[in-house]
């Protein structure tokens, strides 16, 4: 089994040791995997704590968008709110074929949804997209199909998204799933798992981003103690200010 995101090796100089890795990865999985979250533009995170809504931003007037904001509160600890989708591409590095028969979801730690403080980044459009949809309140996920519209999650039945699907790779071949995992009552922290047949054997690999675990966080019983939105439009003054329409 293998324990983390397989990563390729590129760059403009592949040295002969690079060559040995990258042909000695290949033979112990066929498998690359890269996952990569995405950021919304309109997003919702929640916090631990307050202090980030207290401290001076340490990011330029001209970093303070959507994309930066996201990625430093999250290093102070945030989880996104409901939902975090992410991109998840693999890619068959042998020379035979192989089917994806399974993707799962994997829980690192569970537990009861944070509600210090729900920060939010304004809305900037819709965005429509077709997806394997995870809920992260069961105890064992299972995905099931779904559709993205208009900043909306759908599910499209409850059959699991592979029960009657078998998505096959050629040898070179690649394919690229979106994916979603989404908590209402539950702080949920998460990596994916990808299982392949080839040649008659199973193999399950495990993969979260090189940023490291998924991170989801549900509605609090109570409430958030606080709902904040991050004010980018304020230029130099740009600032959390108290959201004038709380959500929770």
């Amino acid at each position: 089994m293998i324990s983390e995101v397989i990563t390729s090796v590129t760059g403009a100089t592949v040295t002969p040791l690079a060559r040995w890795v990258r042909k000695l990865w290949q033979r112990r999985s066929p498998l690359m995997v890269v996952a990569t979250p995405r950021i919304p533009k309109a997003w919702k995170l929640a916090l631990p704590d307050t202090e980030p809504l207290h401290a001076p931003v340490p990011l330029t007037h001209s970093e303070r968008r959507y994309r930066q904001m996201y990625e430093w509160l999250r290093a102070k600890g945030a989880y996104d709110y409901g939902l975090t989708s992410l991109d998840l591409r693999l890619e068959n590095r042998s020379g035979e074929p192989l089917i994806i028969t399974d993707i799962g979801v994997h829980k690192l730690t569970a537990g009861v949804p944070l509600r210090a403080a729900l920060v939010s980044y304004p809305p900037a459009g819709a965005v429509q997209k077709e997806l394997i949809y995870f809920d992260l309140d069961e105890v064992d996920p299972t995905g099931r199909p779904a559709r993205f519209d208009m900043d909306r999650l759908e599910p499209i039945g409850e059959q699991p998204y592979f029960l009657d699907r078998d998505v096959k790779l050629g040898a070179g071949e690649s394919q690229t799933f979106h994916i979603a995992g989404a908590a209402l009552r539950s702080r949920v922290s998460w990596e994916l798992s990808v299982t392949i047949l080839q040649a008659g054997k199973y193999q399950k690999i495990i993969v979260q981003p090189g940023s490291g675990p998924l991170r989801t966080s549900g509605t609090p019983t109570q409430g958030f103690d606080g709902e904040w939105i991050w004010n980018w439009f304020a230029g130099e003054a740009a600032s959390f200010t108290p959201a004038p329409h709380p959500t929770a």
